[in-house]
């Protein structure tokens, strides 16, 4: 099973609990789980470390202070999960929930390897728009970094889309909890596959983008893809390390 190690800042506003990190991989492993992963993930450590400049900018997507954040923090092998909380990761100059390599990428970009979480995209946090976090961003990560699933999104309406056979094709993301029918590829073939909570009236699935309120979980379809990839990149490379 993943260890997953946090390695977060100790600057004022961006300190976060032991508590807070415990109950982070809590909600992971609850997703997971309810959506018949069998993969529990393991809080390995937790370091602090008081750098403004790589809390500002260590999140910058395919910078030379990301790649000193990883270099100088990174922990463990192939295996493990490490979780590296800033103040906001960005694509170019697009803030972003978070970001993490795939299990594709981890022989040839094993330097790169980790996901950069906001720190405020734990529980218990607001966003901007005032929707109350539940912790959910981390889970849509880690199903990039180590399941390595894509977006169901992804490709919008081609015949390949997102790879996976039970995500239907869907044109565009999901934002909000409201269901855009725009974004359905086929009539009478919603794009909605959560696979997890028959409960919910619409819960949207983990790997799309809607708000975390009505984000479900994974389909079987997704949790088959997401075992053969962790273990073909990233079990049987356990050893590597940088």
């Amino acid at each position: 099973m993943p260890d997953a190690t946090f390695a977060g800042s100790a600057a004022q506003e961006g300190f976060l609990s032991t508590e807070l990190i415990h109950q982070q991989i809590a909600v992971v492993n609850s997703i997971f789980t309810a959506s018949g992963l069998p993969m529990n993930i393991n809080l390995a450590q937790t370091t602090y470390t008081n750098n403004p400049t790589w809390f500002n900018y260590g999140g910058d997507f395919d910078s030379q202070t990301e790649r000193e954040v990883i270099k100088s923090l990174r922990v463990g092998g192939a295996a493990d999960i490490n979780v590296f909380t800033v103040r906001k990761p960005r694509d170019g100059q697009v803030p972003i929930m978070g970001y993490g390599t795939m299990p594709q990428q981890v022989k040839n970009f094993f330097y790169l390897d980790a996901i950069f979480l906001a720190f405020d995209a734990l529980p218990r946090f607001s966003s901007e728009g005032g929707e109350v976090l539940q912790g959910k961003a981390l889970a849509h990560e880690v199903g990039h970094h180590i399941l390595g699933l894509q977006h169901t999104f992804q490709g919008g309406c081609s015949p390949i889309n997102d790879g996976i056979a039970d995500t239907p094709p869907q044109r565009y993301q999901t934002l909000g909890c409201e269901y855009n029918a725009a974004a359905q590829c086929q009539a009478g073939v919603p794009y909605v596959a959560h696979g997890n909570d028959p409960k919910a009236k619409l819960s949207f699935n983990l790997m799309d983008y809607s708000n975390e309120a009505c984000r479900g979980g994974l389909t079987p379809g997704q949790v088959a893809a997401g075992l053969e990839n962790w273990y073909r990149y990233r079990a049987q490379n356990a050893s590597m390390k940088g």
